[in-house]
């Protein structure tokens, strides 16, 4: 999650935001809050897959490892807001 969420997130919200198309998303505050949903959804979902594909593999028949990961993207979410 840190390196998907804080890292390369944070890279391509710094090259589309500073982009001709970012002053349009930061000037309608619709589309701002569907460009941060989509971003947040992208890489955090894409992050939790590739823990779960590669990191977890061979690990993925205990639930606890499950209940686990979401509970630690709920409080890494909460402290975020």
């Amino acid at each position: 999650m840190l390196v998907f969420a804080f890292i390369l997130e944070q890279l391509v919200h710094s090259v589309i935001l500073n982009s001709a198309a970012g002053a349009a998303i930061k000037a309608n505050i619709w589309l701002y809050g569907a460009y941060g949903g989509l971003m947040a959804g992208l890489f955090e979902e894409s992050g939790r897959l590739f823990a779960f594909s590669t990191l977890l593999k061979k690990q993925r028949g205990n639930d606890h490892n499950a209940l686990m990961y979401g509970a630690a993207m709920a409080g890494a979410r909460s402290s975020v807001c």
